[in-house]
C-alpha cells in the first residue's frame, strides 16, 4: 500500500496534478476501511511512520556533499509531505506529526529541495522564528548544520541563504566572525538579488532572515560599508570603497522611503571624506 501511494504521488507530480487531490482520495479510502471494520490506516512511508513513533527529536545524517544541484522529483514530494504532516493532514485528530514532518524535511533537503534546506536551516539555527516550519517551542539548535545548509543553498543562487550566511559571518551567530567572508557573501546576495526579480524571500510561508522577513539589499549595503570602514576580523579596511558603498546604501534607503537611515549613511560618508583626503596626502 505504501508503494502504491508513493507511485500515485509521483504520477501526480509528473502530471502537475495537486497532491491534495491524490491524498484526499486515499483519505476517503481509509474512512471506508474503518467503516468496514478494518482498523488502522496505511502510512505513506514506513520509515516516516517508524520515525514518528521514536522519541523526539531524532536526526537523520544529511550528506551535504551529496545534495544534487538540481532537485529530484522526490524532493518536491517529500517537501509537500513535510508540510502536510506539519498541518496534521495525516492524523486522525488533525494534530501535527512533528517527527514525521522533520523526517520529510530532511529527506527533501537531501534530494535537493531548496525550500526544505532553508526550512531545516531555520530550525537548526535557533529556537526562535521557525514557527512556519516547526513550533517555536521545539528547540533543535545545531549551528554547524545550519551554516552548512545555508552554504549549500547560497551556492545554488538562493538570495536568502547568502544574506543570512553573510549576517552570520558578520555577527558570529552560526559561525565565527569573519568580515572578509561576510562581505563576500553580502556581495553574492546583492548579485543574486539583481538576477531574481521576485525578490529575496520565498514568500510569507518560508521567508528566511534574522528579522523574520529576510534581509533587504539596503541593509546589506550598509553592513558592507561599515565593515570596509572599520576593517578587522580578516578584512583590510578600504575607506574609498566604504565611502562609495555608503552612497549606494543611502540611495537605496531613500528609494525604500527610509530617510532616517539614508541620512545616517550620508553622515558616515561625510565623516570618511577627511580621512580619505588625509590618506591621499600621506601617500604623496
Amino acid at each position: 500500500r505504501d508503494m502504491h501511494r508513493e507511485l500515485k504521488a509521483r504520477e501526480a507530480m509528473a502530471g502537475n496534478r495537486p497532491l491534495k487531490a491524490v491524498f484526499a482520495r486515499h483519505e476517503l479510502s481509509a474512512k471506508r476501511r474503518r467503516c468496514a471494520g478494518v482498523r488502522g490506516r496505511p502510512a505513506f512511508n514506513a520509515d516516516a511512520d517508524a520515525f514518528s513513533r521514536a522519541s523526539f527529536p531524532q536526526f537523520l545524517d544529511i550528506d551535504v556533499k551529496a545534495i544534487p544541484a538540481v532537485p529530484t522529483i522526490e524532493a518536491k514530494i517529500h517537501f509537500q509531505l513535510a508540510r502536510y504532516h506539519f498541518m496534521g493532514r495525516f492524523s486522525e485528530n488533525h494534530e501535527p506529526n512533528l517527527p514525521a514532518a522533520l523526517y520529510h524535511y530532511q529527506k527533501a533537503a537531501q534530494a535537493g529541495s531548496i525550500p526544505a534546506i532553508l526550512a531545516l536551516a531555520k530550525v537548526y539555527s535557533s529556537s526562535s522564528y521557525h514557527e512556519d516550519v516547526l513550533p517555536n517551542n521545539v528547540d533543535l539548535e545545531d549551528t554547524v548544520k545550519a551554516a552548512a545548509l545555508l552554504k549549500v543553498a547560497s551556492e545554488r543562487g538562493n538570495c536568502d541563504a547568502a544574506a543570512s550566511l553573510a549576517a552570520s559571518y558578520e555577527k558570529g551567530t552560526l559561525t565565527s566572525v569573519d568580515f572578509s567572508q561576510a562581505v563576500e557573501m553580502y556581495r553574492r546576495y546583492l548579485e543574486d538579488y539583481e538576477k531574481h526579480t521576485e525578490g529575496y524571500t520565498l514568500g510569507p510561508k518560508l521567508s528566511f532572515g534574522w528579522d523574520e522577513h529576510g534581509i533587504a539589499p539596503c541593509h546589506a549595503m550598509l553592513s558592507i560599508a561599515d565593515m570596509l570602514a572599520s576593517g578587522g576580523d580578516g578584512l583590510e579596511s578600504n575607506l574609498k570603497e566604504a565611502y562609495n558603498m555608503y552612497g549606494e546604501a543611502a540611495e537605496s534607503f531613500m528609494s525604500s522611503m527610509k530617510a532616517k537611515l539614508a541620512n545616517q549613511c550620508y553622515e558616515k560618508q561625510a565623516m570618511l571624506e577627511g580621512e580619505i583626503e588625509w590618506s591621499d596626502e600621506e601617500d604623496e
